[in-house]
């Protein structure tokens, strides 16, 4: 945003710049001097404007290069080691249950099916099935962010640009990329079977 702002401001002083110089061309009474002044001033602030351009288009790539890798690389692996952490977490808690039945075991037979059911809960947990359970349930529809587009500074003089041969314009088609959505559609939802399901979301956690 602030390179924006500084192209955007350092645009706008070469625009008036370069019309004050061609409005005193056009101007017989205009001392050579002054003349030459206003040359100076106008060529000054274009080259000023088109190194904003040059740095603008500089932040834009960064900018979207970061996105791009906190979306791509950077949050996948957050979310697989989230993802292990909570294997983790159900692992300790099946084990818990399946000690609490072992202790029980051990006592008077009144504790029997204490013990039963502790087995049964322990039984119950499947570390995949409970992680495509959550995921399942919390899933929705996400699209990472499209890049961010360059924005000329707009003029209604037709004689001033910051695109030289050395600064050409950036092509914002081809910054762009498709869109890749995760998760289900309403439509998918009504029309797959749980097992379809399951297996798209586990095709979208492998991208």
């Amino acid at each position: 945003q602030k390179t924006k702002s500084t192209y955007d401001s350092k645009c706008k002083d070469a625009d008036s710049a370069q019309q004050a110089h061609i409005k005193a061309t056009s101007d017989s009474n205009t001392k050579p001097k002054k003349l030459q002044e206003l040359q100076t001033r106008a060529t000054k602030t274009l080259d000023s404007a088109v190194q904003a351009d040059k740095d603008y288009q500089k932040a834009l790539d960064k900018a979207n290069e970061r996105q791009k890798r906190y979306y791509e690389v950077e949050m996948p692996s957050i979310l697989e080691l989230f993802q292990t952490f909570e294997e983790e977490r159900i692992h300790f808690l099946k084990s818990m249950f399946e000690r609490a039945a072992i202790v029980q075991s051990a006592l008077p037979s009144v504790y029997t099916q204490c013990a039963e059911d502790y087995l049964q809960v322990s039984s119950d947990i499947t570390i995949p099935g409970d992680i495509q359970e959550y995921i399942e349930e919390n899933i929705g529809t996400v699209a990472a962010p499209t890049p961010l587009e360059y924005q000329p500074y707009e003029t209604d003089n037709p004689n001033f640009t910051t695109q030289t041969e050395d600064n050409p314009p950036p092509s914002n088609s081809e910054t762009k990329e498709p869109t890749r959505n995760y998760g289900l559609t309403a439509e998918e939802e009504v029309r797959l079977t749980q097992h379809e399901k399951v297996a798209m979301l586990k095709s979208h956690l492998a991208e």
